[in-house]
This record gives C-alpha cells, structure tokens and sequence, in this order.
C-alpha cells in the first residue's frame, strides 16, 4: 500500500517510514467494513493519531518518568535512565506532591536547601538531555 502511495507522490525516506509506523498500530478494518482507499487509510490514521496524542497531552497531569515517556516516544525522543537524573525527578515530583496535596507544615520530604538546589539542577540536566535529543530527531 506505501509502495504504491509513494509513487503518486514524491515522499522522503523519513515521511515514509512514519507514515508505515503510523499505520502499522492503525486498527485493522473488520471485513464488512467499507474499503477505503490509501488516501482515506492515512487521513483516518492521521485524525486517530491526532486525537490520541491531543488527549496525551491535554490531559497530562505529571512529570513522572512514565509520563515524558508517554509524551516523548511517539516522537522517536528516548528518555533519559540515568539513574542519579530519574531519582531526582522521583524525589521532586514527591515533594512537589507533598507541598500542593498536604499540610506544608507535614510534608514528609523534608531536604536541605542544598538538597534541593541538587534535585533541581539534576532535573534541568534531564530536561536539556530532552531537548537536546528532540531537537536531534527534527527533520
């Protein structure tokens, strides 16, 4: 099918292999269901793609490691697994929750300022290993 929807139009090498990507995880159609040609295929793809990631990202709540997956992979950006970055992402995203979820007076997360200063400058390293890296996979 991507054979013959690249000889009707001239595609990169690049907008090919994701546009396989993008209808390899496509439903399959049911066999009563009406045949659609290759064009309303990737459209129906590219509208289902669309709405998902929209949610994906409408609805994201967190900075959890599995969330920047979620919102990361779908772009070919792989997130970082050092483990001293992701501690301390899984330590601020605890305090951060601590602070707007309880008593501040409670908060069980208690670090000095240095500490602090530590999981803050880890988490720009990961967010810079992000960037970085997603700005590598721009076409």
């Amino acid at each position: 099918m991507l054979i013959r929807f690249n000889n009707l139009i001239d595609l990169s090498r690049y907008q090919v292999s994701w546009l396989a990507s993008l209808l390899l995880y496509q439903k399959m159609p049911s066999d009563d269901a009406p045949t659609l040609s290759v064009f309303d295929n990737i459209r129906t793809a590219l509208d289902d793609a669309r709405v998902r990631m929209s949610k994906v990202v409408n609805d994201n709540h967190g900075v959890t490691l599995q969330h920047l997956r979620t919102l990361f992979m779908p772009l070919g950006v792989t997130v970082p697994a050092d483990p001293v970055l992701t501690a301390s992402l899984d330590l601020l995203v605890a305090m951060r929750h601590q602070w707007a979820h309880q008593d501040r007076r409670r908060a069980k997360v208690i670090k000095s300022a240095k500490d602090a200063q530590n999981t803050v400058s880890d988490c720009l390293a990961l967010a810079k290993k992000l960037s970085t890296e997603a700005a590598a996979v721009r076409p």
